[in-house]
Formats: C-alpha cells, structure tokens, sequence
C-alpha cells in the first residue's frame, strides 16, 4: 500500500520540481523508482518461498468494494519490470528531449502510467482491477495525443480499441462478481462456479481474453500498436516494454487458473497468438522506418506469449513468464536505441542510414547485443527463453486436450514465427549499422545519407539502454538466478506446483534441434537479405489495419450525425412533442393517483401560494408577449426570484438561496449574451404566435394539474425521517440540507462536481471555437455613440464607487456562507455563487474589456476544486471508505470547542469549481466581438499572410487589436460556416 502510494506521490513531486529541473526531472524520476524498485526486492526470497501478501483498504464497503492490494510471483515479476523499466526510461527522457522542449505534461502522464500499471499488477478488486486497467488506457491516450499534429488520429484509434476491450473487462468483472458474491480476485478464481457452470465460465473466458487481445494488440486488433508509433521513444520503449502491452498478458496470466483447460479459451489464445505472432513478422520484414519495425516485432513476440497461455500447461506458462522478462529488457534496449539513432543520424529508414557502425560504435555494440537476444542467439536470455517457448509448444499434449499432430502443428508455426524473428532481427542491426540499404525491387530507390555526421551520442544517453541489454546477457549466462520467482509466478498463473529449472545448456533435446533450425534457416535468409526482401510482398490486401479502424471509426461518426439529425431542427414542434408526451402521462397518473393517495393534508396550501402563482403568472405572461430581448430576461428573472420567496416562505433556506443566487447569474449571463444580439425579437405571424400561446398554456395547464395532484398528498417519507433523526449524532451537522450533499450523498456530490468542471471545459471550448460574425448591436444603441451617454468610463463610475465598498463584504459573506455551511444555511455551492455575483459585478462595472481581463487560469480553479473534492476522498479512507467525513474538536482559546469536518475541505472543492464555470461563461461572453484565432489562421494560410499564434485577432485580444483586414476575416468566417452547414 506505501509503495502504491509513493508512485503516486510521486507524480505531483515530479510536476512541481520540473519548474526547476526542466527536462532533468527524468533523473528524479528515475532515482526514484530505482529506489522504490530496489525495496521491492528483499520481498523476492518470500515470494520465491511461496509467500503471499495481501492488503486491504475498505473503499466502497456497501458494494464489497475495496483498495485489496496482493503480491504474488506473477504481481512481483510485473511489478519489478514496471518500476526498473519505468526508472531507465526517466532517465532516458532526460536526455532525449532537446533543452528547450516542454515535457512537463510528459512527465506527468508517464509518472501516472507507472502508478497505473503498479496498481493493475497488484490489485486484487475486480473493480479497482478495472479502474487501473482504464487508467493505463488514458495515460497512453494522452501520450500519444501530445506527440505533434499527426498524433490525435492514432491516439484516438488506439482509444476507441482498447477502451471498447475495457467494456469487455467491465462486463467480466460485473459477472463475476454478481456469480461469485465477492470482488475480490483471489476469492473468486477459488470459486466453484467455474465447475459448475460451464456456459457462464465460456462467456467470461470469451470477454477477458478480448479485452487482453485489445490491449496486447492481438490479431485482430493488433493495427493500433504500430500506429502508435507516433509517440516519442521513451513513450514507445515503456508502453512496448513494461507497460499498455504488457498489460494484456498479465490479464491473462492472472485468469489462467480457471480458464486454461477451457476449450474456447484455449483456441481463442492458440490462434490468435500464432497468427499475430507470424503476421507481425512478416510485418516487420516489409517495413524500413526501423520503428516500425520494432513495433511489428512488439506484435510478433506478444503473439509468442498470448499462444504460450493459451497452451496452458506448467510448462507453456513458465515459459510465458521468463519471456516477459527477457522481452522487456531487450525491446526497453532497442527501443531505446531507435531514438538514439533517429537523433544522431537523423533519419529512421534503413534505406538512407549507411554505415553507422563506424560513427557510432557503442550503439551498433549494444543494439546488436539486444537484437541477439531477441533472434534467441546464445548465451542471451532471449535463446533460454526461445528455448523455453518451444518446449511449452511441445508440452501442448501433456495433458491430453492435444493431440501429437496439433501439438506438432503449433510447434512448427512457431518456429516459422521464429524464424521471421530472427530474420527482421539481422534486418534491423544491418539496416542501421552497415551498408546494406534494404530495398527490394518494388522499393523506391532512396539515397544512402552521409555517415560521417552521425557522432555517437553521450553517455548519459546511451547508458540507460545499455543496463538492460546487459542484464539480458548476463541472465542469459546465469538463468538459474531467474528460477525462484518464475516459479512462483507460474504457480500462481497455473494453480499447481510445478517448479521451473532454467539452464543455457540443457544438453541435446528436440527443442535445441528446433532452434538449431530456426537460426540456419534465419541466417540463411539475412545473408539472402536482398533477395528476400524482393519476394516479401508490399500489400497483401487492398487495405490496411489502420485504414480498416479509421473507416469504422468515420462510420460510427456518421451514425452519430444521422442520429442527430433526426432532431436537429429548428422546429419547435419536434423539440416539444418529447415532453408534451411527458406532460399528457403525468397528468394522467396524477388524476388517477389523486383519489388514492388521500385528500390533501391540512394546511397543504396556503393563501400565500395562489399569491406566488399569480405573480409568477403576470411575469411569465409578460416575458412571452414582450418583443424587447432584455425585457424578456427581466421578467423571466423575476418569476425566478419569485420561485426563490416561495421557497424561503416554506422553510427551504439553502434552496432558496441557491435559486436566488442561480437567478442573479443567470440574468446576468443573458444580459452578456445580449450584447451581441438584435435588441428585440424577429416576428412572427399571428397565427403562429396564437398556436404558440395555445401550446404554452395547454403545457403549462397540464404541468399545474400534475404537480397539484400529485403534491401534497402524502405523509413524510422514511428516508427523511432517518436524516432528521441521523444526521447530528452521524455528522454533527445541523444543516441537514448540506449534510445530505457533503456527508450522506458526497459521492453523487463529487460525480456532480466533476460533470460541472467537464462542462465548464465544454464551455470554453464552444466559446473559443465558435465562429464571429460582425457586430449585431441595434442601430439605436449606436445613436448613443459619441455622447455623454455613450461614454462608459464615466456613466460607470457610480457604480464603481458603490462596487468598491461592497466588494469586501461580498467577498466575505461568501466565506461565512462556506464555513457555516454545515451547521446553518450556506455551503460550497451557495457560497460560490455569491462569489460568481462579485465576479459577475466586477464585469459590469468595468468600463471596458481589458479592465477586467483575468490575471490567472480560471481552468486551473475547475482542476483544482475537482482534485481537492478527489482528494478529500481518499483521505477518507482512513475513516473507513472514500469520502467518509474525518472529523477533529478543535479547542478553542476562549473556550469550548470547534467541530471540524473534512466535509468543509470537499465543500471548497465544489467551491473552487463553481467559481472557474462561472468564471469561464463571464470571461469569454463578456468581452468584445471578436474573431477566433483558428479563424485568423485560416484566413491567413488561404491568402499567403504570415501566421501569428495569438496576439492580435486571435480570442482574449482588445479591440483595438484588430488588425485592418477585420472585415475580410469575418466574411471569410461566415463564408466557411455556410459551407459547413451545406455540407452537413
């Protein structure tokens, strides 16, 4: 648990340090994970023994639901390569990105990868299995995304499948724990449901090992991976190494014990792995970007692993293990050494590099010591564990479900497979290091690039390569030292006793044939390279894996728009027909319901109400006949404020405040809003405005009818009987309101929380995008221009005066509202809204623009609120699950005690991020007409101009920033928007 919570803290650290340290935050990254990796390992002699542990944090004890951590072998090898491969690759990154480069978010998302896949590896929740799954999935996303203008296609590619595989996983999980009554990993793979049930023990089987294929990219879904390749070289060596695909095959490791003598299971893994293990060779034979290469090969030998599970016997699943190890260390090399030589030489296609090995002599030396041990060339780790693949092979029929001629069967499309990989292997070292160019005769004809101005790059950058391609060849020497936790990694994924002796000379066997042939044949076909690159075809069909995605993807998309169009009208009438339905059914059931429910109970209603229902009526009334905009919006406001008295006059004081307060910045965004439109409303044809009234009134009858028919007519209901008798002795509070939202119901609160900074960011993102057309105030309000009237830095300085005396006392009503939340009316959400009114204020008393511009990231005010309410969360763990309130008497100096909650840290959290969305409506509304700076870009690529990235023209610039050609631009933008609208 410490050590899970350490990779986390580390994320923050890292971020704040790379203010100072720039781009060598990777050595602290590095030095500790190093760290926290070294002091996993005096727990490697217990393991080895058999040892397990377990650990056990209630998160969501109503659902059974809780932060249950376990490490055993298989959780111990995965942790090892996540946190050692994790540690290299920082200290990689802190030489392969230039000076100058912004890597703050890389460090970020990778440190979050690490935590992730840490937490995946040692969860023993379904649910948290699920939550770390998905994790890995948006760390990857998000690392993909930032890698340049080509990268968003990929990285959404690469989302939509391995998200749809994590659906798959969610349904798995669900289904598991709804047959076995447990969440917990280990509990319910010792279930007997498994036995007993063989359709449900398929179905899960079938989803689990979909969602490991979508990960571990699989054939079919193997394309994503080398589109992937986007992503810089440390993204790819970790994600390639000891992260995303790796998580794939842990999956199935983890569910082996149930599944592996499953037919369905084993057919599924055996096919899928065999093809994908041989396509992906042939892959790699095809391509010259050395990257690409070394993603097929990725692909290739995650084929080798998924087929190893899928034979499923001690034997297959031991050799499964040591071939993770030994595929980590030698991709995390060669992965590594791709962005050495695409930095130093310039170039990553093997028909330019010419020669490097006489430049770059250190780097020829240890991508050839990598690529040895991935060809399985003796005494590399990667030959023990070749060995050791081919042995599982064979065992295919120990057990009986093969036959000699299936196990046979396998066994040879493995060594095919095999061969491939050595052949792709001499590929990639010759291709880089020596003067072969690598083109076939259907290749373009490509010039060699001049050696002489590759230099070898410094030892702080090829040294973190170096360390694994080193443990590869001394664990190759000394496999033994590997014996202790594979074995218990094999027990653990097999659920049998089986002990695993590893060795570099076994003596003569069938499997040492096998590899003496596969490295004949594959030798034969580097020294043949020319002629075989000549015979591997260039397209085997008229599509590739990627263009198949891409065209799901656009079908989905168009789908979707169809979809909407079915509702994408201005028709009133088709908007209206949903809710009118509604409206019928309601006033149905509340006629019937009514005589059954009882009459009404005394004092149900009161004079007062038809007072507020006629008031409520002239406003609204007047609202629809009026044809001024802004007079609309007043009335309008009223009926609210009306609506606000009601709830006052009822006792309902944290909701009436709330509406108050909702009205005031609801007026106050449309008086914005109207700025920039006509000042009254277009007209209409009489008959349409007496359909429209009819309409109105009949919904407005209809929903009157409903709601007095069905309120009212009931006593008070259990539930809020238990809160009123509850909630001081549960919580101390004595606002009920506000507890039931901070206490009782956080949860929902913090998901309300999160959809609000979600939409804030959605409303920005319209606001920033959406087209400008030229400005549309009334010809009246320019008549104003140029007098007294129209000056606003003096009709405003009354208000300004009056502002700066009520500031304060806003500002600090505010804070009262939010600390006295718990035990009077207020809170987070009430309070923010006041503060939203003295922003809101602040926008109307300011004469221009740039006298209220902003002078921090409201953004990162939505960010914070949401990470403080997460925050307070998992602090609440401590007190029993997340979210539970912790609370503290704190006393006093002049006596008597203070109540403290937690629940007042989660209220400034909803704080923080109301104001940001408030913030956001009121910046982006209440500045000037403007132009988005993606328009002025287009506009300016279409006539030649030079581009500017922000500045003049561009979203947040003052109108006197405009440069000449403003009108030709907001033509341009009208003109673009046209042809949108008639394309859609």
């Amino acid at each position: 648990m410490v050590l899970l919570f350490l990779t986390l803290l580390l994320v923050p650290a890292a971020a704040a340090l790379h203010r100072v340290l720039k781009r060598d935050t990777g050595w602290f990254a590095a030095a500790v994970l190093a760290v926290l990796g070294g002091l996993t390992l005096p727990w490697l002699p217990g393991v080895a023994a058999g040892e397990i542990t377990a650990e056990h944090l209630p998160w969501i004890p109503s659902a059974g639901v809780g932060i249950s951590l376990r490490l055993d072998g298989v959780a111990m090898v995965f942790l090892l390569l996540v946190l050692l491969i994790g540690a290299l690759v920082m200290a990689y990154s802190a030489r392969y990105f230039a000076p100058g480069k912004k890597t703050g978010d890389y460090y970020v998302w990778m440190l979050l990868f690490v935590f992730s896949m840490s937490g995946m590896v040692l969860a023993d929740d379904l649910i948290l299995l699920f939550v770390f799954w998905e994790f890995t999935t948006l760390c990857s996303f998000f690392l993909i995304n930032r890698s340049g203008d080509k990268a968003p296609a990929p990285a959404q590619r690469t989302l939509l499948i391995t998200m749809g595989g994590g659906l798959g996983l969610l349904m798995a999980a669900l289904m598991i724990i709804s047959a076995t009554g447990t969440s917990r990993i280990s509990e319910a793979l010792q279930h007997d449901v498994w036995q007993q049930d063989p359709g449900f023990t398929a179905v899960v089987a079938v989803l689990v090992a979909l969602a490991a294929f979508t990960k571990s990219a699989q054939f079919p879904f193997h394309m994503w991976l080398p589109d992937a390749m986007v992503a810089p070289a440390p993204v790819s060596a970790y994600l390639h190494a000891a992260a995303m695909v790796k998580a794939g095959v842990y999956l199935l490791l983890r569910f082996s014990p149930v599944f592996h003598d499953v037919a369905l299971w084993q057919a599924m893994l055996l096919t899928s792995g065999l093809i994908t293990a041989l396509i992906g060779a042939l892959f790699a034979l095809q391509r010259h970007d050395i990257k690409e290469i070394m993603a097929f090969s990725t692909v290739s030998q995650l084929g080798f692993l998924v087929a190893m599970i899928g034979v499923g016997t001690p034997t297959a699943l031991s050799a499964a293990v040591i071939h993770v190890i030994a595929h980590a260390l030698f991709k995390a090399t060669l992965f590594m050494m791709v962005g050495i030589v695409e930095g130093q030489a310039g170039s990553r296609d093997i028909r330019v590099l010419n020669g490097l090995r006489r430049t770059m002599p250190v780097s020829f030396a240890i991508t050839g010591v990598a690529a040895l041990s991935m060809a399985g060339v003796p005494p590399m780790l990667g030959f023990v564990s070749k060995e050791n693949l081919l042995k599982g092979f064979l065992s295919a029929g120990e057990d009986g479900s093969f036959g000699s001629g299936l196990t046979w069967t396998v066994t040879l499309l493995g060594v095919l497979a095999a061969v491939g990989t050595f052949a792709y292997c001499g590929r990639i070292v010759l291709g880089i290091f020596t003067r072969y160019s690598g083109a076939g005769a259907q290749d373009e004809p490509q010039r060699p690039m001049e050696t002489d101005a590759a230099k070898e790059a410094p030892a702080a950058f090829w040294l973190p390569a170096m360390l694994p391609a080193a443990a590869g060849a001394v664990l190759g020497i000394v496999p033994q030292l590997l014996d202790g936790v594979v074995t218990a990694a094999a027990r653990a994924a097999s659920g049998t006793d089986y002990t695993s002796h590893f060795h570099l000379w076994g003596g003569l066997s069938t499997d040492l044939m096998l590899s003496a042939v596969i490295m004949g044949i594959g030798l034969a076909a580097v020294l043949a390279r020319t002629r075989v690159d000549s015979v591997v075809p260039r397209r085997i069909l008229p599509f590739t894996g990627v263009q198949a995605v891409e065209g799901i993807r656009e079908m989905l998309i168009r789908l979707g728009r169809r979809a909407g169009d079915l509702t994408r009208t201005d028709m009133h009438g088709l908007h209206l027909t949903a809710p009118g339905l509604m409206l019928v059914g309601l006033l149905i059931a509340g006629l019937i319901a009514a005589p059954a429910v009882g009459e009404l109970e005394p004092g149900s209603t009161r004079t007062a109400d038809w007072l507020f229902i006629a008031l409520m009526v002239v406003l609204l009334a007047g609202a629809v006949i009026t044809t001024n905009r802004a007079a609309a919006v007043v009335l309008a406001g009223g009926a609210g404020f009306i609506v606000s008295a009601y709830y006052f006059t009822l006792g309902a004081i944290d909701v009436g405040l709330t509406q108050l307060l909702v009205e005031i910045l609801t007026v106050v965004i449309l008086v914005l809003v109207l700025r920039k439109l006509p000042s009254t409303f277009h007209r209409v044809r009489r008959s349409r405005t007496v359909l429209a009234a009819l309409v109105a009134a009949g919904f407005g009858l209809m929903a009157f009818t409903a709601t007095y028919a069905l309120t009212g007519r009931r006593g008070q209901h259990e539930v809020a009987r238990y809160y009123l008798e509850n909630t001081y002795d549960q919580t101390g509070a004595d606002n009920m309101v506000n507890s039931i939202l901070v206490d009782f119901r956080a949860l929902d609160t913090f998901g309300e929380l999160t959809v609000l900074g979600i939409a804030g960011f959605a409303i920005l993102a319209v606001l920033n995008s959406a087209f400008s057309t030229s400005d549309n105030r009334s010809e009246q309000a320019k008549w104003w221009e140029g007098t007294p009237l129209g000056d606003a830095e003096n009709n405003t300085t009354a208000m300004r005066s009056v502002f700066n005396w009520v500031a304060p006392l806003i500002v600090l009503f505010s804070l009262v509202l939010l600390v006295r939340g718990h035990y009077e009316p207020g809170g987070g959400f009430i309070a923010a809204l006041v503060a939203g009114g003295f922003f809101a204020l602040r926008y109307l008393v300011a004469p221009s623009d740039s006298a209220v511009k902003l002078r921090w990231d409201y953004a990162l005010v939505i960010v914070g609120g949401i990470l403080i309410g997460a925050g307070t969360g998992l602090a609440g763990l401590f007190g029993g699950s997340f979210l539970t309130p912790l609370t503290w008497d704190i006393p006093l100096p002049w006596g008597g005690h203070y109540h403290f909650t937690t629940a007042l840290v989660f209220d400034v959290g909803i704080y923080l991020a109301v104001i940001g969305t408030v913030l956001v409506a009121l910046d982006r509304l209440g500045q000037a007409q403007r132009y988005p700076a993606e328009l002025l870009k287009a506009y300016q690529r279409s006539h030649g101009l030079p581009q500017q990235d922000a500045g003049a023209g561009a979203v947040g610039a003052d109108p006197g920033d405009v440069p000449p050609q403003v009108a030709e631009v907001e033509l341009y933008g009208q003109r673009a928007r046209g042809k949108g609208d008639q394309q859609q």
